[in-house]
């Protein structure tokens, strides 16, 4: 394969990758519309606080610690959508993006955020930079999150036949799942923009990449204005619909969290969120790190918490295909 080849194919892989993104959407909004149904209908009978007590009291631990790994399953993805527009802007500046520029093919101009800038609640804040910056240094980052104890696999319902009695249960379940799966896929998206960008800067000069894609206009046309097409459907329709999770959070979550704090007398040494973040943005930036050519010199330990615990669908677990580490 030459160089020109490979560059092609990665742009049309990036596009059939976002294909498979773009599908996974598709049931993660499916999923969504359906609880947002079914909490309206509820909510005509009782308040959401009355709701989660009525049904989830029993399981209450396991619950709230199943959704702050939920909730870093979804977070996860924020970080690599970053790291991608940053390889994308990178391209579109550098020779490849200016000679697609002329022959009026450009690469993709993504937003700042996939979301729609009206989302409630606002995109959840890390210090995912941080963490990124102090192992480019070949510093260890300290952790934020404290090293709760995590509920037994044996004491756990949810993900057995007694969770897929309760709707949020199962919404739990079938949700991690789906992040799961769309975080290898969105890995694939980060790869090839990296690896494309690199190829180019380490190998080719700007005259190289100018005689490459006039050698070749007709396929690098084709290739980039699909390329371009394919992330405008994907940005629009993920902006377009994920509408539908405000008014779910805005009847409902807050009913949870004043439930939340009825079940023990300090649930704060339930939480595992942040600790789970902690151990999600190391991974995320030595991945990326790597990829760039620029490992961390800093030897990261082995997570406890993220892609190891029991609550991890299997796409998202410890050795699971498409997931870092990466050869």
């Amino acid at each position: 394969m030459t160089t020109s080849d490979a560059i092609l194919e990665s742009i049309r892989a990036s596009t059939r990758t976002l294909q498979r993104l773009q599908d996974l959407d598709l049931a993660g909004r499916g999923m969504m519309a359906f609880m947002r149904g079914h909490m309206s209908e509820i909510l005509e009978h009782q308040t959401p606080q009355e709701y989660f007590a009525q049904f989830y009291t029993a399981t209450g631990r396991e619950f709230l610690q199943y959704d702050d790994y939920s909730f870093v399953l979804h977070h996860c993805m924020r970080y690599q959508f970053w790291h991608w527009k940053e390889e994308i802007d990178l391209l579109r500046r550098g020779p490849l993006g200016a000679a697609l520029e002329r022959l009026a093919a450009p690469l993709p101009e993504l937003r700042h955020s996939p979301v729609a800038p009206t989302r409630r609640p606002p995109v959840a804040k890390g210090w995912y930079d941080d963490v990124y910056l102090a192992l480019e240094a070949g510093v260890l980052p300290e952790e934020k999150g404290v090293r709760n104890e995590v509920l037994a696999p044996e004491d756990c319902v949810l993900a057995g036949e007694p969770g897929m009695e309760r709707i949020w249960g199962a919404f739990l379940v079938y949700a991690c799942d789906l992040w799961g799966r769309q975080i290898p896929v969105v890995w694939d998206l980060v790869r090839e923009m990296i690896n494309t960008r690199r190829l180019i800067e380490e190998q080719l000069s700007s005259e190289a990449v100018d005689g490459m894609v006039a050698d070749d206009e007709g396929a690098y046309r084709e290739a980039s204005l699909e390329f371009s097409q394919r992330c405008s459907q994907w940005q629009e329709y993920h902006a377009a619909t994920v509408g539908v999770h405000d008014p779910m959070f805005d009847k409902s979550v807050q009913g949870l969290f004043g439930w939340a704090v009825t079940l023990a007398p300090d649930i704060s040494v339930w939480g595992i969120k942040d600790i789970i973040k902690d151990e999600m943005y190391r991974e995320v930036a030595a991945t990326v790190l790597k990829l760039r050519g620029k490992p961390t010199s800093v030897e990261l330990p082995e997570p406890t918490y993220w892609r190891a615990l029991h609550f991890a669908p299997d796409a998202n677990k410890i050795g699971a295909p498409g997931m870092p580490p990466f050869v």
